[in-house]
């Protein structure tokens, strides 16, 4: 076989076939997937500083990367819109519909699943929205250094954004407010908002727990201690069992749990469960009897005075009999009648809008038992008639023309003249006073027309240091406010001009009081002696009404009562009697 014939017949090893199909790549996130701090533990973090350290990472403004990626969404695309007037960052960590709407929304960009813990929005049903959250930042200088120190993440916890949490307690010092550089309060998720930093100078906010003691001046007291320390521990728990609960709790669930607490603690006595939580009764049938939502500190404060948790109290725990025993309960709170129903307090505005003289939307609320923002959100355009008409009376009703002309002339005799706006807002007046205008120019211009001379009337400063001066020889001392009628000058006005004399006129003045003061407790006390005398000479009881009949002889004006009585121990400690 020849070379060319064993080429031919040569057989080749065929290569495995390419898969040449793409593989599959697993979802890819519009933000960068940032992971939460502390999910599932009493620190996490709060979703503010969340979107304040994911727009660090991006490079953006706070305000800017949540208007455009988030707010679009829902209708409110403008920057305008995210102005500090318009929108309150503060609620993203609280439990309204805000909070849910952008936790989802970040979610959706991250591709994280955790956000929405990092508000309470999980305890929407049971927690009250009022003196919930605290509208600007708060933070714990220790805490920043620390985290610095150890190179871990700088982050602001949901706990300092609570508005019932004052105190650091791992530093036992209190949360700051503001910035120790340019001393101003910090918004959440401002323009250059950063986790440890100032918004507004860029400076550092951290410093040693050593130099926060030295600085701190407020001290915190071991009482205040202790409570926080109970209010932390029970928000802890409630911020800590957030992601193992698989949906909100309900009002009904909060309601049975609250009927078998004062069945185990009080005895079915809603009065006796009052005194041992240290609640008013009234509060408590409101949340058994309607929609009424638990306040954080009333939370806490029932969590550590039943020492139980908040799981306790607001999670679902099979309890179905006391589910079917609530309308038993019910019945017996006789007090909840007294509660007005929306339908009745809808009634009640429309006749306070048909009402004369109209009343304000305070007034009306305050009759109501009700507070102003909440009716508002119940009833906007009854609430927005009801304040209408009260502007439009307030507007039009004016003194009686007697009055006026009264008011104008003890203004024209006044020293010294007080301006026309002056004379007008103690005539009630709001505005900017066209009906006075319109119905006294004559009055008006007078008083204006003394006021003007007034001010711009000469000084002479070399006189008026002179009369001064003048003060100091008397005798005796006159007061500050007499030499300053005498030079018809306001008081204010010759203390900025002459400091020092005006410092040496007053003490000279307190100094005489303070003289004659003594002077008439000695005299006083002389009297009582006498009297004591007489009276013990006399064989009869030393009372203080003795005392005081024949002191009076002497002394015509006693002074005040304490000081009668004081003088009369004194003489008996003196004396030696009983």
């Amino acid at each position: 076989m020849t070379k060319t014939e064993a080429a031919t017949t040569q057989v080749y090893t065929p290569y495995a076939q390419w898969d040449i199909k793409p593989p599959p790549l697993p979802a890819r996130s519009r933000l960068f997937n940032l992971p939460p701090i502390g999910v599932g533990t009493a620190q996490v973090e709060s979703l503010t500083s969340y979107i304040a350290r994911l727009s660090a990472e991006h490079g953006v403004s706070p305000r800017k990367l949540l208007c455009a990626e988030v707010l679009a969404h829902i209708g409110k695309a403008t920057q305008y819109y995210a102005s500090p007037c318009h929108f309150s960052a503060y609620q993203i960590n609280g439990t309204r519909k805000l909070a849910e709407v952008i936790a989802v929304g970040f979610e959706r960009l991250t591709l994280s699943t955790d956000l929405r813990h990092m508000t309470l929005q999980m305890w929407s049903n049971v927690l009250s929205p009022q003196k919930l959250l605290r509208k600007s930042r708060a933070w714990c200088a220790g805490c920043y250094e620390e985290r610095l120190v150890a190179e871990k993440p700088i982050y602001e916890p949901l706990i300092w954004s609570l508005d019932a949490v004052t105190l650091c307690t791992k530093h036992n010092e209190r949360l700051c407010g503001k910035c120790p550089h340019c001393k101003h309060q910090l918004p959440f998720l401002a323009t250059n908002d950063r986790p440890g930093y100032c918004s507004r100078c860029g400076q550092w906010l951290g410093i040693s727990s050593t130099l926060i003691s030295k600085q701190t001046e407020d001290r915190v007291i071991e009482a205040e201690l202790s409570q926080q320390v109970q209010i932390q521990h029970s928000i802890g728990e409630l911020l800590a069992t957030s992601k193992t609960i698989a949906s909100p709790p309900s009002h009904q669930t909060f309601a049975a749990n609250l009927i078998k607490l004062i069945g185990e603690h009080a005895s079915n006595s809603i009065n006796v469960f009052s005194d041992v939580v240290g609640i008013w009764s009234g509060t408590i049938r409101r949340l058994l009897g309607t929609e009424s939502k638990l306040s954080l500190r009333n939370l806490c404060q029932i969590c550590s005075r039943l020492n139980i948790t908040p799981f306790d109290l607001l999670a679902e725990q099979g309890n179905e009999e006391y589910l079917k025993r609530q309308n038993i309960v019910l019945e017996d709170i006789a007090s909840l009648q007294a509660i007005t129903s929306w339908n009745e307090i809808e009634a009640k505005l429309k006749a306070a809008l048909l009402a004369y003289p109209p009343p304000s939307m305070e007034s009306t609320a305050r009759n109501l038992g009700y507070y102003t923002p909440k009716i508002r959100r119940h009833f906007p355009e009854l609430c927005e008639q009801i304040t209408s008409h009260y502007k439009e009376y307030q507007k039009n009703s004016h003194p009686s023309p007697r009055e006026i002309r009264r008011a104008f002339r003890i203004a024209l005799k006044q020293f010294p003249p007080p301006s026309l706006q002056m004379v007008l807002r103690g005539l009630g007046c709001k505005d900017t006073g066209s009906y006075y205008y319109r119905n006294y120019p004559d009055l008006c211009f007078e008083v204006s027309k003394r006021f003007i001379k007034y001010r711009t009337s000469y000084f002479n400063k070399s006189k008026e240091h002179r009369r001064l001066e003048a003060a100091l020889s008397e005798e005796p001392p006159p007061s500050f406010s007499e030499v300053a009628r005498r030079s018809r000058r306001k008081r204010d006005f010759l203390r900025r001009k002459f400091p020092e004399l005006s410092e040496t006129i007053t003490a000279r003045y307190k100094h005489n009081q303070a003289a004659v003061r003594k002077e008439n407790a000695e005299r006083l006390r002389d009297v009582i002696r006498e009297a004591v005398r007489q009276i013990t000479a006399s064989g009869l009881y030393i009372s203080e009404a003795r005392v005081k009949e024949y002191a009076k002889q002497q002394l015509p004006k006693l002074g005040r009562s304490s000081l009668f009585k004081q003088a009369l121990r004194e003489v008996k400690a003196e004396m030696v009697i009983s």
